[in-house]
C-alpha cells in the first residue's frame, strides 16, 4: 500500500481549521456538544515547533457553566501523522455539570472497502495481542473497550483503517478506560 500524505492532510484540514469543526464531541449537563462552539469565546492560533511540527491551539470557555476547552493539534510535516490532546477545565465558580461521553474523535473518514486492522489485547493468555482484521460494510458497527479500566485488558488502543487507496492509523492514549467505536459507511 502507497503512503499517502494526501489523505491525511485532506482529512486533517477538514476536521482542524475551525473551532466548531474539531472531531472532538462530548455531553455537558445532557447537552450533545460538537467541537467547540462559536458562542464560547473561541480563540485558535498556530506556530512552528521546529523545521517538522507545527501547534495549532484551539480553545473556548462557556460562559454559562465555566467549562474551558483546550485542544492541542501537532502537524508533523516530515510524516503523514497528526496528534491532538483535549483538556477540560472549571474555570468557573460553581461546580461543572456533569460532563460525559467524551469523544476525542468523533469524525468520518472517508474511502473505499475498508479493512480494520486491530488485535485482542492481553487478557492472560497466550491468544494476548493476536492481529485481526475486520471487513467494514454498509451498516457495520465494531466497538472495543478494556476490561476494568486496565488500559490493554481484553482490546489494544492501536488501529489501522486501510482502503483499497491508502489507510490511517489510529492510537489512543490513554492509560485506563477507553472505547473505540468503527462504523461502516455507505459507499
Amino acid at each position: 500500500m502507497p503512503e499517502d500524505k494526501s489523505l491525511i492532510r485532506t482529512w486533517h484540514g477538514s476536521f482542524l481549521s475551525r473551532t466548531t469543526d474539531l472531531p472532538i464531541s462530548f455531553i455537558l449537563g445532557g447537552n450533545i456538544i460538537n467541537g467547540i462552539p462559536d458562542t464560547w469565546q473561541t480563540t485558535s492560533h498556530r506556530r512552528r515547533i521546529d523545521a517538522n511540527i507545527s501547534e495549532i491551539v484551539f480553545e473556548g470557555t462557556d460562559s454559562k457553566t465555566g467549562l474551558h476547552v483546550r485542544v492541542e493539534c501537532y502537524e508533523y510535516h516530515d510524516y503523514p501523522v497528526m496528534e491532538w490532546e483535549v483538556w477540560f477545565t472549571n474555570k468557573g465558580n460553581e461546580p461543572t455539570p456533569v460532563l460525559s461521553d467524551i469523544r476525542v474523535m468523533d469524525g468520518t473518514i472517508k474511502g473505499h472497502s475498508p479493512v480494520l486492522d486491530h488485535c485482542n489485547g492481553d487478557f492472560y493468555s497466550a491468544e494476548g495481542y493476536s492481529p485481526q482484521q475486520t471487513t467494514l460494510n454498509s451498516g457495520d458497527v465494531v466497538s472495543f473497550a478494556p476490561n476494568g479500566g486496565r488500559p490493554c485488558d481484553g482490546a489494544f488502543p492501536y488501529y489501522r483503517v486501510v482502503f483499497d487507496d491508502g489507510g490511517i492509523s489510529i492510537s489512543i492514549g490513554w492509560p485506563a478506560q477507553w472505547v473505540a467505536r468503527y462504523e461502516g459507511l455507505p459507499e
